[in-house]
């Protein structure tokens, strides 16, 4: 299962980057499949530019999409998304909306009041 809440619990020294390969060591991967997910996450967010910068230091809307890629990196089969796309522009919420459409498609449900339009079902 993944997780994106609503409100934020983030470690604000560490790197967009160091926070999702910390969250994903804490699941078992070894450094280097954390550092591969992890990148692949913030690349499907559009934050992979952004991975050297301190989430201190994030926008609201780039700290939404740091807490989806937490929540996709260690590809969950379920995602529970509570607001997803607050405080986002209208072309980050657009594209967040794309993908979880997409997962849903892959196979994993998602669950969001705040998108319940892209709601997917395997």
């Amino acid at each position: 299962m993944g997780l994106c809440p609503e409100t934020d619990a983030f470690w604000e020294q560490l790197t967009g980057l160091q926070f999702l390969t910390t969250l994903l060591r804490f699941t078992g991967y070894d450094e280097a499949e954390c550092r591969h997910r992890a990148e692949n996450a913030l690349h499907q967010v559009e934050l992979l530019d952004a991975k050297d910068r301190k989430v201190g230091g994030y926008s609201k809307g780039m700290r939404q999409r740091v807490k989806l890629a937490q929540a996709i990196a260690h590809e969950p089969e379920v995602l529970l998304l509570d607001e997803p796309v607050s405080g986002m522009d209208p072309v980050n919420r657009r594209r967040v909306i794309d993908l979880v459409r997409n997962l849903g498609r892959e196979g994993r449900t998602s669950s969001s009041p705040a998108t319940s339009s892209t709601r997917s079902r395997p």
